[in-house]
């Protein structure tokens, strides 16, 4: 189905008409019914655009970039007992540290001029944590990051990237030596495939996904140009949205998020009315369905079962 773009407004004047709350001059009716569903406009459209969203999903697709910086210093894994330092020395100009540690300790960075940076490991139970940050030296300075022990620190590996670029936004994305990372759209809500550009494998079965730091990572060796393609989230409205915002769907389904809307905000003194937009939205969901899937058959989000047979929501058939 192809996408149209409507605006906020649009989709309110609509679902305003199809609660009758318009009189034949093209104004709204305004009594306290009206009132009343006009604040609930937002918060009805917010939740029967996701549901719509969520079941007759489309999908994006754009190239996305790995970060793969050049391993430098791999230190691997050493335990320091309670009260014991180390320090490493090395020279790097546009670096990065990964640390992956457990127990309690400090960690301290200088570089950039001397500049200190300080960290902390904190974990219980036996647990790891992952620390990273930026090592910026100068040609010729000498980079330091010492590690304290405040308990046993085991750390399982230390590693320095170089060629990672300035910014506070790629720290996300420094892995440990096996793995690469890129960042996530903002806006996607449910990866589809993952395909290389060379050879058009999808890798989505094997890569990992980080939806606290919204990354997606591979393995290291598999490093190379890619295609993403998702489903995205479903656009919300704050209260105080204008009316000039945009909704992208296609004819039927704006159709069909009007209705609902209009159906869930009918008032209860009005049951005719409600029954009237109530089969309303369902018929045109039939008719997307049967469209979309080529069958008439069960579309249980919405209440269809077998045969386009509405049921009502909470049935259980």
């Amino acid at each position: 189905m192809y996408s149209v773009k409507y605006t906020l407004g649009e989709c309110k004047e609509r679902i305003m008409k199809h609660l009758e709350r318009y009189s034949s001059n093209g104004k709204t009716v305004s009594i306290g019914e009206t009132v009343d569903i006009e604040k609930r406009l937002i918060t009805s459209i917010n939740i029967h655009l996701a549901k719509l969203v969520y079941e007759y999903p489309r999908t994006v697709k754009c190239p996305i970039l790995f970060l793969c910086p050049e391993l430098l210093y791999d230190y691997g894994g050493f335990r320091l007992s309670e009260g014991e330092s180390t320090a490493y020395r090395f020279s790097v100009k546009d670096g990065a540290f990964h640390i992956v540690a457990s127990g309690k300790g400090r960690i301290e960075v200088r570089s950039d001029g001397g500049k200190v940076s300080l960290y902390a490991v904190d974990t219980v139970n036996g647990a790891y944590s992952v620390v990273c940050g930026a090592v910026r030296g100068a040609v010729g300075e000498e980079c330091v990051i010492s590690l304290s022990a405040d308990t046993v620190l085991d750390v399982r590996g230390f590693v320095i990237y170089g060629g990672v670029p300035s910014g506070a936004e790629w720290q996300g994305l420094v892995c440990d030596k096996d793995r690469i990372s890129a960042y996530l759209p903002e806006e996607c809500g449910e990866v589809v495939s993952l395909r290389g550009d060379r050879n058009g494998t999808d890798v989505c079965g094997i890569a990992e996904i980080n939806q606290e730091l919204r990354t997606v990572s591979l393995p290291r060796s598999l490093y190379g140009e890619y295609t993403l393609e998702y489903i995205p989230f479903a656009k919300s409205f704050e209260d105080t949205a204008q009316d000039s915002e945009e909704i992208v769907l296609s004819p039927l389904l704006f159709d069909a998020l009007c209705y609902m809307c209009a159906s869930d905000l009918c008032p209860a003194s009005d049951p005719e009315l409600y029954s009237k937009l109530t089969y309303k939205y369902r018929e045109i969901l039939e008719n997307i369905y049967a469209r979309s899937r080529g069958a008439r058959i069960v579309n249980r989000f919405y209440g269809f079962i077998k045969r386009g047979i509405a049921a009502p929501f909470g049935s259980g058939r």
